[in-house]
């Protein structure tokens, strides 16, 4: 007679991940459909004439050009694109002063205590904008190029693909879609500082190291 054999005892049912488990870091930053940045065209002068009463006005079109091409722009690089356009070969504080003055309106103090000019009609409160960076090399952006509003914007538009992470690897994240393939110990800080300025504030919970999106 054959010999029975006893039944297998049944596997134990796997145990429920704990709630405190840290997020999966995001596999990639997904930019389709996002805007490019472009960076203004401007038509340059001479550096001798750059402090010169007769290119007044044309400093003031090339400023507002910036500004409502590229706004919300920061004012170094607002200042920094028109002073290399005219080969001013550094932007001391002279030639900051000097753009100052012609610079169409005043800028808005951004989250992160930088000076942020908009375009006329925008309102920093309710803009929404990403900008990303494409084949073109004009395109990409220095972390510190970046103003915080968009730096949250980014930051809100990849939880939307995932609800938490942590706060390195949403850091990472954001920098690798603004095409920066190392994220610093700065730019760590700088992202961070920006989720706890709007529009990213009253939508992102930061917490012992993890970031969570609120749903509204």
């Amino acid at each position: 007679m054959a010999e029975v054999l006893p039944a297998p005892e049944p596997e134990p049912a796997a145990e429920p991940l704990a709630a405190s488990a840290e997020p999966a870091p995001f596999e990639e930053a997904p930019a389709s459909g996002l805007a490019a940045y472009r960076a203004a065209v401007i038509d340059g002068g001479a550096a001798e004439l750059f402090y010169e009463k007769a290119s007044t006005m044309l400093l003031r079109a090339q400023l507002a050009n910036v500004i409502r091409s590229e706004g919300p722009v920061l004012q170094a690089v607002l200042f920094r694109r028109v002073a290399r356009a005219w080969s001013v070969a550094r932007l001391t504080r002279r030639a900051e002063e000097h753009l100052a003055r012609l610079v169409p309106h005043a800028p808005v103090v951004g989250g992160d205590g930088a000076a942020v000019y908009w375009p006329e009609g925008v309102s920093p409160a309710a803009w929404d904008g990403l900008r990303v960076p494409d084949a073109d090399a004009d395109s990409r952006r220095a972390i510190d190029d970046i103003p915080a509003e968009e730096l949250g914007n980014a930051a809100l538009y990849l939880l939307a693909q995932q609800d938490a992470t942590s706060s390195e690897g949403l850091a990472r994240a954001v920098c690798r879609l603004f095409g920066i393939s190392r994220t610093t110990a700065d730019a760590e800080d700088r992202i961070g500082r920006a989720l706890l300025a709007e529009p990213a504030a009253s939508r992102i919970a930061v917490e012992d190291g993890l970031v969570c999106s609120l749903r509204r």
